[in-house]
């Protein structure tokens, strides 16, 4: 018993983790960030080793060229029966193209987040439905136009069908940041229930 529980602290502590980025780009308000339009519009992947240390492993795991800048990236577990089986798919919200893509072993897609600048997605339903939150923007807007939340059906290949959108309105007490509405999220829970800030 004792031997077994060592070596399983010792392949527990020699484990990594590969997890990937979306590099997003710069903000407006970032006034140090230097712009790279090439490599801003890429997803890496990065292992975390057991000691806390990160490396980019391009040389291993090849960066996923994207079509506009990942700022949310996301994942969904293969699910099914015994007569359907999906594989698992990679989901960034390109904000500055208002587009969702999706990304598998075999085939990549584009969406239209049904918004304007999606900043936010997450799988609901175990796994056949994706959330998108559209974010509007700038800071600064006086409109709510292109706010709102989203859902797509994920089908079996990665790629997405429309299902629906509902428009987000209001504002706030500062209007130089809150003249218009801004969804930042939509998180599904239990009960059939997602929330939407």
């Amino acid at each position: 018993m004792i031997r077994t529980l060592l070596l399983s602290l010792l392949a527990s502590e020699a484990a990594s983790l590969v997890f990937y980025v979306g590099t997003g780009g710069c903000d407006g308000a970032d006034k140090g960030c230097v712009e790279q339009p090439v490599a801003e519009k890429s997803i890496v992947a990065v292992r975390l080793d057991w000691n806390g240390t990160m490396e980019v492993i391009e040389d291993e795991v090849p960066s996923i060229a994207t079509p506009g800048l990942p700022v949310w990236l996301t994942t969904t577990e293969g699910f099914g029966t015994t007569n359907e089986i999906f594989q698992r798919c990679l989901f960034a919200t390109l904000a500055d193209k208002n587009l969702v893509y999706s990304h598998s072993s075999s085939a990549q897609h584009t969406m239209y987040s049904a918004g304007v600048a999606p900043v936010f997605a997450a799988p609901a339903n175990f796994g056949r439905t994706l959330l998108v939150a559209n974010y509007h923007g700038p800071d600064n807007a006086n409109t709510s136009t292109g706010a709102s939340v989203a859902s797509f059906a994920i089908n079996s290949d990665c790629s997405l069908t429309f299902v629906d959108q509902k428009n987000h309105s209001g504002s706030s007490v500062n209007p130089a940041r809150q003249g218009g509405a801004h969804v930042h999220s939509v998180v599904p829970v239990r009960g059939g229930l997602a929330y939407a800030c």
